[in-house]
């Protein structure tokens, strides 16, 4: 089959986006983090889903942090073996689950670009970006607040 050069490809796996998570996709490719939320507990649900994994019920909320997200890293893994092929320019990478600064209780995961492993501490302040990795994904990532 020839290959259609509108058709836009990505060498790294995408996330799936689903009714559950669409409100979060949309947002980060605006270059905003909006995160779910318990009605009743007011606590944030990270990563997003059907419902209240804090009460069982249906009824969340979207929160919308803005764009000017800030983190601090919790843990990490230094990656120096692909396990997919197209990481496997990137390697060693950093990727890290950092808690919100502006949602107590939310930690999210994403790479810190640029990081050196050798030089990262936890508790280490980290300032989110976003990347634009095709017309329709944009993953949200950390940097180191210098």
């Amino acid at each position: 089959m020839p290959e259609d050069s509108t058709v836009k490809t990505h060498a790294k796996p995408l996330p799936s986006i689903d009714p559950d998570t669409a409100p979060y996709w949309r947002a980060a490719k605006e270059h905003r983090l909006s995160l779910m939320r318990c009605v009743e507990t007011q606590r944030f649900i990270h990563p997003p889903g059907p419902g209240s994994p804090f009460t069982g019920g249906t009824e969340t909320e979207w929160v919308d942090l803005g764009s000017d997200i800030t983190g601090t890293l919790y843990s990490y893994i230094v990656v120096y073996r692909a396990f997919a092929r197209g990481f496997a320019e990137d390697v060693p990478y950093v990727t890290a689950l950092v808690d919100i600064d502006q949602a107590p209780g939310a930690r999210i995961i994403a790479n810190i670009l640029d990081a050196d492993p050798e030089t990262l501490t936890i508790g280490q302040p980290l300032r989110m970006t976003w990347i634009d990795v095709t017309e329709d994904v944009t993953l949200p990532q950390w940097e180191i607040m210098r």
